[in-house]
């Protein structure tokens, strides 16, 4: 598995749900649609959760399971596959590892910017998100998990981005179903809970992995941040209205091998990922674009260069930002 495909997996376990961690914490009942996306972060990160949902996209389901302990220090969490091959994600502070039964392998990650399985998108204001979104307040519901839900609409003002629909547990805040639309309303990508607990904590065993990796093979994947983007020579791409680079890291994947690019794009909530792979000898790497459930990808061979960008965008906002690469100075070198 290419470090691309490596760190698009873990990036589709990780926003399966438009988990928006928003700067600001609130305690009361909102009146506002920003003040429940206030309360929905605010509840990702501080409470102890278990659940089950489903998520449905390209005519295909999977059910997962997520734990997050809130009283553990540095934070633990672990997001298992419930259909299939059953892959695992397990993080314990700063330590990510992925295990692909299917592989027989174990990818470990020590990322220098910490995120949460279901909390990686960057923090933001309402202010830049309104320059993107609408924020509606929609109706209340009752019928989720037994629960009143408020509903919360995230509208995109163009066409370079896509819109979410949330039903957030008017108790907790917490998320219990999100749809992902398109311009025609047409819903691309769905999550749902089928079941959702708040224990006090986690017993220490449900937050290890239960895959046995004796015979896996072990890869450590090391990165380094490369600098501020606003510091690097390709900071200021030709991107899509909204969009800009905010994370910029090298990442070795084995040793010996040549290191490969992460970018990371985002207009405050829609993030898009650009992995760029020199070519080895031997590899024959693809070129063109496509469909990968709800998210839109791309690849490009751009000198001795493999291109990939990939993000629940519209296909064209994925093509504009795959070739603004080519034109980023000193990107390639």
């Amino acid at each position: 598995m290419t470090a691309a495909r490596w760190q698009w997996w873990v990036s589709a376990l990780a926003l399966l749900l438009p988990f928006v961690v928003i700067a600001g914490v609130t305690r009361t009942e909102p009146s506002s649609a920003a003040g429940w996306l206030q309360q929905m972060g605010s509840a990702l990160v501080e409470r102890t959760y278990d659940g089950e949902f489903l998520h449905l996209a390209a005519g295909q389901a999977e059910r997962l399971r997520i734990l997050h302990a809130a009283d553990v220090a540095e934070g633990a969490e672990r997001l298992i596959s419930l259909s299939g091959v059953g892959r695992e994600i397990v993080r314990r502070g700063a330590v990510v590892s992925c295990y692909l039964p299917d592989q027989k392998r174990v990818l470990v990650e020590s990322p220098e910017e910490q995120g949460l399985l279901l909390g990686t998108l960057p923090r933001f204001d309402v202010q830049s998100l309104q320059a993107n979104y609408q924020l509606l307040l929609g109706s209340r519901s009752r019928g989720l998990l037994g629960r009143p839900t408020q509903v919360v609409e995230v509208r995109p003002r163009d066409a370079h981005r896509f819109g979410y629909r949330l039903w957030l547990d008017v108790a907790t805040g917490m998320p219990v179903r999100s749809d992902l639309y398109d311009q025609d309303g047409r819903v691309l990508d769905q999550v749902l809970f089928i079941r959702l607990d708040f224990p006090s904590t986690l017993a220490a065993k449900l937050l290890n992995t239960s895959i046995d990796p004796r015979g896996y093979t072990v890869v450590n994947q090391r990165q380094h941040l490369l600098a501020a983007p606003s510091a690097l020579p390709w900071g200021t791409l030709p991107l899509p209205p909204g969009f800009k680079l905010i994370s910029a890291t090298e990442q070795v994947v084995q040793s010996g091998q040549p290191s490969a690019r992460h970018l990371v794009l985002s207009d405050g909530l829609a993030t898009v990922s650009v992995f760029v792979e020199p070519i080895t000898s031997g590899q024959s790497p693809r070129e063109g674009q496509g469909a990968v459930g709800s998210a839109y990808a791309m690849s490009l061979i751009l000198g001795a260069n493999h291109v990939t960008a990939i993000g629940e965008v519209p296909a064209d906002t994925v093509r504009l930002i795959a070739l603004s690469i080519e034109a980023a100075t000193g990107l390639l070198r």
